[in-house]
């Protein structure tokens, strides 16, 4: 999804809850594509779908709705492509590009690049949670995360085998604040049990980072906290909102223009959004908590989507994304670890 400023590749690969399709705001190119490209000086990379010619020189993603680990998951949604064939997608990318820039000079690239992988949610939500799966009868907690992870390290692995040296891989959120959760109980509280559930994913993610890093000459893993992340938002959100403001003046204009707008508000007694109101709900949705359906044709969204933490009933606001994509591009080791995006974009790997 990243890469250095003379790199010519970079690649994205994850999955989106099965509401993708709705195109929410800015989602994970999406949720840290947006706040990362800005910090590179990069262009948003096109879908493998639609990238054709030289744009495949500039980075290409692979992200699919419903996308998964396991190719069991999501098998309800058609046209989903899992984990395991979105690397498929990048062999033959791969296999298209080798004749115009050379072996050589194709590793050259790759080995520069950054391949960003979040992977992990839909094999929740749309497999263990899902009442037609027979899955949480056959695996507790623990032993779930185990299979996850042994299939995610082989397909890590794969890529790095295809030339790939440096990964960002996000880890999972507070699953059970998401708006899908909560309105599935009548006060629409937060599912500790699904909290719970994905901890163990987690950890085993972070110790596979690990292991990857020991055992994998020249390559680099490292992790993204979303969960700490969103923690520390569902705790201070009162207080992020001028905060978000200003990072998004900051991104997208000088900041001579930031000081001359905050004192034109300021003078005229204006609104200034200073903090999330709205944690438990999507902006875009119906039913309880906005979560029952979403991303209906010509359905109307909320008016003010920066004070909501979800966009929809799977997918932070774009409000949220940003303040992520900060943490995650130049955040301490409390939220990316064992480095942050910007020090591995600037780490000089070896060949291949």
């Amino acid at each position: 999804m990243l890469r250095r400023e003379n790199s010519s590749f970079d690649m994205s690969l994850k999955d989106e809850p099965e509401a993708e399709s709705c195109e929410p705001e800015q989602s994970l190119v999406s949720r840290h594509e947006l706040k990362r490209t800005v910090e590179l000086g990069l262009p948003l990379i096109p879908a493998y779908s639609e990238a054709s010619g030289d744009q495949v020189l500039h980075g290409v993603n692979y992200a699919s709705a419903a996308a998964s680990i396991l190719d069991i998951t999501g098998r309800n949604f058609v046209g989903r492509i899992p984990f395991s064939q979105q690397i498929r997608n990048f062999q033959n990318t791969l296999d298209q590009i080798t004749g115009n820039l050379g072996a050589i000079d194709l590793s050259k690239a790759i080995v520069r690049s950054i391949f960003f992988v979040g992977m992990g949610s839909n094999d929740y939500l749309n497999n263990y949670l899902m009442p037609n799966y027979n899955t949480k009868n056959e695996y507790n907690a623990q032993q779930y995360a185990d299979l996850l992870i042994e299939q995610y390290a082989r397909q890590l692995t794969s890529l790095y085998n295809l030339g790939a040296r440096k990964f960002v891989l996000a880890g999972l959120g507070r699953m059970g604040y998401m708006p899908s959760i909560l309105a599935q109980n009548q006060l629409g509280t937060c599912s500790e049990e699904v909290n719970q559930l994905v901890l163990p994913f987690n950890t085993n993610v972070k110790t596979m980072i690990n292991n990857l890093n020991a055992n994998l000459p020249g390559s680099k893993f490292i992790y993204i906290d979303i969960a700490r992340m969103f923690e520390d938002l569902l705790v201070n959100y009162i207080s992020y909102g001028m905060h978000t403001l200003l990072l998004y003046l900051i991104f997208y204009h000088s900041i001579k223009l930031l000081i001359q707008i905050y004192v034109f508000l300021t003078s005229l007694n204006c609104f200034i959004h200073t903090g999330f109101s709205v944690i438990d709900r999507g902006c875009y949705g119906i039913g309880q908590n906005r979560g029952q359906i979403t991303c209906l044709p010509f359905q109307t969204p909320c008016p003010n989507r920066d004070q909501y933490v979800f966009w929809d009933a799977f997918h932070p606001t774009k409000a949220v994304n940003i303040l992520f994509g900060k943490k995650a591009f130049s955040g301490d080791l409390s939220n990316v670890y064992p480095m942050n995006i910007q020090q591995l974009v600037n780490l000089d790997i070896g060949p291949a």
